[in-house]
Formats: C-alpha cells, structure tokens, sequence
C-alpha cells in the first residue's frame, strides 16, 4: 500500500464520518472500508457492503470499486441537484450501481432511476444490487448512449475502463478487447420511452460524454433535461461538453472535476 493508496483511504474516511452524521452512511460501512484492501489482497471475489440501513452494494474485488465516489458525491452535490422524491433519474455508465441505488432510494417509491451499462460484467453486478436492494423503481438498460442509433463498439482497456472512444482506453491501460453494442441517443431512447423530463441526468462514460450531449441536442432544446452531472476525463471532453451545454442556455458550474449544469428555466 503506497501513500497515494493511504491519502485515498483518509479522504474515504472522513467524508464517511461527515455522511454519518448527517444520516445517510451507517456506521457499517465505515467500519467495512478498512477491510476492503486485505480481502482483495486474500483473493475475494466481492463482499457485500452495508451503505446505511436501507442500502447495501455487492462490489467485486478483482478491480477498482471506487468506494470514495459514492461517499463524496452526496457532499459534494448541490442542492439543486440533489435527488428528491418523484424524480426521473437517468445513470448513463451505471457501472455496478454505485450512484443509481443511492438514487434510488432517494426517489423511491413513486421516482425511478434509469440505470444504462453497456458492459456485461458490470451490468450483472448492477441487476443483483437492484434485486439485493428489492427496488421496484430501477430499470436497467443494456444499451450504451451515443450521437447515433444502431451497433458500436466499447473498447475495453486494461485498466478496467470501457468507452466509446477508442483514444480514451489507450490512455487508461491500452485496449485489450472490444465487445459491440447497441447504441442509442437519449434522444430516440427518450421517444421510446415516454418520458416527458429528466429530472437528473449522470454522465460518467469515460470520455464520450460530449458525444452523449450531441445526441440528446432535441432533449436539450426542449428543456426534458433539467439537471446534468458529467464526470470529466479529459480537456477536450470538458471543452465539447461545456459548448453544447452554453449552446442551449443552461448553468454551467465546475466543481471537483465534474460539470453540472442546470437549466435556465428550472427555476
């Protein structure tokens, strides 16, 4: 374990404390951070994490579970962002849960959460925490959004990141596969759907985010999208992303390496 693995596990910690008190993280999961490291280093293959009394995560332990995203982003969120009862939430890049089942509790019972995650492994870590959690109110989506509709391809790096965009997996660990999906824009997706608005939409897709935005431009236009958190992996994702968001006049706000923007007539 080296110092930046220690300074993680500090910041993991605290922000932790900080959740417990307000309420939303039980003492178990603060308690079961530490032990996280020796089990992978024993060769476990998950371990079932208690978040609070209503939510827990079955996390594999063979990659990076990144505990400190699920702690942090709840305190770093502002409250114009932060999930209320009723809304339609829509996690593109959902991974195995980690903000769509603490969403889902939040709008739960009569809100629901979109969860969309193109890669297998991760998608069948996402349905057993939807059905360990017992949430009616989580539909899980085996498509990945994009600026087109049909087949494409994910490219998967070493390092464990899936993206679109072939560059961006080179840079995290080089590629070692590809697997083909099916691909939509939030736009179709949204036509398919029904849905009339998107009260929260999250955007961790590795490096494709402006691609996201490019299919959603009628989403954008029509205000369906009222809030959006993108996670920022690169100068030219942030620098797409922020035109296309100032392009259909909404709040732009960076805070933490994510961009969250808000629409104009939202309030």
């Amino acid at each position: 374990m080296n110092l930046k693995d220690l300074k993680g596990m500090l910041r993991t910690l605290l922000s932790s404390i900080q959740l417990i008190i307000k309420g939303d993280v039980g003492v178990a999961f603060l308690c079961a951070l530490p032990c996280i490291k020796i089990l992978r280093f024993l060769h476990f293959t998950y371990i079932v994490v208690p978040y609070n009394k209503k939510l827990k995560y079955m996390c594999p332990l063979d990659q990076s579970c990144d505990f400190n995203y699920i702690t942090t982003v709840p305190l770093l969120m502002r409250e114009e962002f932060t999930p209320k009862p009723k809304w339609i939430i829509v996690d593109a890049g959902a991974n195995i849960g980690l903000f769509s089942l603490y969403c889902a509790q939040k709008v739960y019972p009569q809100g629901k959460v979109i969860a969309i995650e193109p890669e297998r492994f991760n998608r069948t870590y996402l349905l057993y925490n939807v059905r360990l959690n017992k949430f009616s109110n989580v539909l899980v989506l085996d498509i990945a959004l994009a600026d087109f509709n049909g087949k494409g391809r994910l490219f998967i790096a070493t390092g464990q990141s899936h993206s679109l965009i072939n560059v961006h997996s080179q840079a995290h660990g080089g590629v070692h596969a590809f697997v083909e999906v099916e691909c939509r824009t939030l736009d179709r997706l949204v036509s398919e759907l029904g849905i009339l608005k998107i009260d929260l939409l999250n955007l961790d897709v590795e490096g494709s985010a402006h691609l996201v935005l490019r299919g959603a431009r009628e989403a954008l236009k029509r205000r369906i999208l009222r809030r959006i958190i993108i996670e920022i992996h690169n100068r030219e994702e942030a620098t797409r992303c922020v035109y296309e968001l100032l392009n259909n006049d909404y709040w732009v706000f960076y805070i933490d390496g994510s961009i969250m923007a808000l629409a104009k007539t939202t309030y």
